[in-house]
Protein backbone atom coordinates (compact mmCIF):
# COMPACT_ATOMS: atom_id res chain seq x y z
CA UNK A 1 0.00 0.00 0.00
CA UNK A 2 1.26 3.50 -0.90
CA UNK A 3 1.82 5.98 1.90
CA UNK A 4 -0.71 8.79 2.14
CA UNK A 5 0.79 12.28 2.13
CA UNK A 6 -1.23 15.13 3.55
CA UNK A 7 -0.22 18.67 2.62
CA UNK A 8 -1.20 21.71 4.58
CA UNK A 9 -2.17 24.98 2.86
CA UNK A 10 1.22 26.57 3.37
CA UNK A 11 2.97 23.64 1.73
CA UNK A 12 0.53 23.59 -1.19
CA UNK A 13 0.99 27.34 -1.64
CA UNK A 14 4.80 26.90 -1.86
CA UNK A 15 4.45 24.02 -4.33
CA UNK A 16 2.07 26.08 -6.47
CA UNK A 17 4.53 29.02 -6.60
CA UNK A 18 7.43 26.73 -7.40
CA UNK A 19 5.48 25.30 -10.32
CA UNK A 20 4.62 28.80 -11.53
CA UNK A 21 8.33 29.69 -11.52
CA UNK A 22 9.17 26.56 -13.50
CA UNK A 23 6.46 27.43 -16.04
CA UNK A 24 7.76 31.00 -16.27
CA UNK A 25 11.34 29.82 -16.85
CA UNK A 26 10.14 27.33 -19.45
CA UNK A 27 8.22 30.10 -21.24
CA UNK A 28 11.33 32.29 -21.22
CA UNK A 29 13.44 29.51 -22.69
CA UNK A 30 10.86 28.73 -25.37
CA UNK A 31 10.57 32.41 -26.28
CA UNK A 32 14.35 32.73 -26.41
CA UNK A 33 14.55 29.74 -28.77
CA UNK A 34 11.83 31.28 -30.94
CA UNK A 35 13.62 34.63 -30.93
CA UNK A 36 16.94 33.04 -31.93
CA UNK A 37 15.27 31.19 -34.80
CA UNK A 38 13.33 34.28 -35.79
CA UNK A 39 16.47 36.46 -35.78
CA UNK A 40 17.81 34.39 -38.69
CA UNK A 41 15.01 35.80 -40.85
CA UNK A 42 15.36 39.40 -39.63
CA UNK A 43 18.18 40.37 -41.95
CA UNK A 44 17.58 44.08 -42.65
CA UNK A 45 17.58 47.27 -40.60
CA UNK A 46 14.65 49.63 -41.11
CA UNK A 47 16.90 52.69 -40.75
CA UNK A 48 19.18 51.47 -43.56
CA UNK A 49 16.22 50.76 -45.85
CA UNK A 50 14.79 54.21 -45.20
CA UNK A 51 18.21 55.82 -45.70
CA UNK A 52 18.56 54.13 -49.10
CA UNK A 53 15.14 55.50 -50.00
CA UNK A 54 16.32 58.98 -49.07
CA UNK A 55 14.28 59.21 -45.88
CA UNK A 56 16.65 60.73 -43.36
CA UNK A 57 14.15 61.91 -40.74
CA UNK A 58 13.43 59.52 -37.88
CA UNK A 59 9.82 60.74 -37.89
CA UNK A 60 9.35 59.53 -41.47
CA UNK A 61 10.50 56.03 -40.49
CA UNK A 62 8.14 56.11 -37.49
CA UNK A 63 5.17 56.98 -39.73
CA UNK A 64 6.10 54.25 -42.21
CA UNK A 65 6.43 51.68 -39.43
CA UNK A 66 3.04 52.73 -38.06
CA UNK A 67 1.46 52.11 -41.47
CA UNK A 68 3.22 48.75 -41.75
CA UNK A 69 1.92 47.68 -38.34
CA UNK A 70 -1.60 48.72 -39.38
CA UNK A 71 -1.27 46.51 -42.46
CA UNK A 72 -0.06 43.60 -40.33
CA UNK A 73 -2.90 44.07 -37.87
CA UNK A 74 -5.56 44.26 -40.57
CA UNK A 75 -4.48 40.96 -42.18
CA UNK A 76 -3.43 39.20 -38.95
CA UNK A 77 0.22 39.00 -40.00
CA UNK A 78 2.38 38.26 -36.93
CA UNK A 79 4.47 41.35 -36.26
CA UNK A 80 7.00 39.50 -34.08
CA UNK A 81 7.86 37.19 -36.99
CA UNK A 82 8.78 40.09 -39.26
CA UNK A 83 9.89 42.94 -36.99
CA UNK A 84 11.92 43.35 -33.82
CA UNK A 85 12.62 46.66 -32.11
CA UNK A 86 16.29 47.16 -31.31
CA UNK A 87 18.39 50.02 -29.99
CA UNK A 88 21.45 51.30 -31.84
CA UNK A 89 24.15 53.63 -30.60
CA UNK A 90 26.13 55.60 -33.18
CA UNK A 91 28.63 57.13 -30.77
CA UNK A 92 26.53 60.22 -30.15
CA UNK A 93 23.00 59.07 -29.43
CA UNK A 94 20.91 56.02 -28.76
CA UNK A 95 18.11 55.50 -31.26
CA UNK A 96 15.34 53.01 -31.89
CA UNK A 97 15.65 50.88 -34.99
CA UNK A 98 13.97 47.75 -36.28
CA UNK A 99 15.33 44.47 -37.62
CA UNK A 100 13.02 43.35 -40.40
CA UNK A 101 12.43 40.26 -42.51
CA UNK A 102 12.42 40.36 -46.32
CA UNK A 103 8.62 40.67 -46.18
CA UNK A 104 8.99 43.46 -43.63
CA UNK A 105 11.44 45.21 -45.94
CA UNK A 106 8.94 45.06 -48.79
CA UNK A 107 6.12 46.34 -46.57
CA UNK A 108 8.31 49.18 -45.32
CA UNK A 109 9.19 50.28 -48.84
CA UNK A 110 5.64 50.29 -50.17
CA UNK A 111 4.23 52.00 -47.08
CA UNK A 112 6.64 54.91 -47.10
CA UNK A 113 5.69 58.48 -47.94
CA UNK A 114 4.74 58.57 -51.66
CA UNK A 115 5.81 62.24 -51.79
CA UNK A 116 9.37 60.95 -51.63
CA UNK A 117 10.36 60.19 -55.26
CA UNK A 118 12.38 57.09 -54.29
CA UNK A 119 9.49 55.65 -52.32
CA UNK A 120 7.13 56.39 -55.21
CA UNK A 121 9.53 54.62 -57.61
CA UNK A 122 9.67 51.58 -55.30
CA UNK A 123 5.87 51.50 -55.12
CA UNK A 124 5.59 51.64 -58.92
CA UNK A 125 8.37 49.05 -59.31
CA UNK A 126 6.61 46.53 -57.06
CA UNK A 127 3.22 47.25 -58.64
CA UNK A 128 4.72 46.67 -62.10
CA UNK A 129 6.33 43.41 -60.99
CA UNK A 130 3.01 42.26 -59.60
CA UNK A 131 1.16 43.08 -62.83
CA UNK A 132 3.86 41.29 -64.89
CA UNK A 133 3.44 38.19 -62.72
CA UNK A 134 -0.31 38.19 -63.36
Amino acid sequence: MLPVVIFNRKCLFKIFHMLKKVDYIEDLLLNESFNQFNDLRLTYYASEIMEKLGCEEEEEMTHSMDRVFQVCQSINLPVQSNFRRIYRYDGNKLSIDWKVSPLGCYLLMINGNPCNPNVARAQVFFAARKSEAD
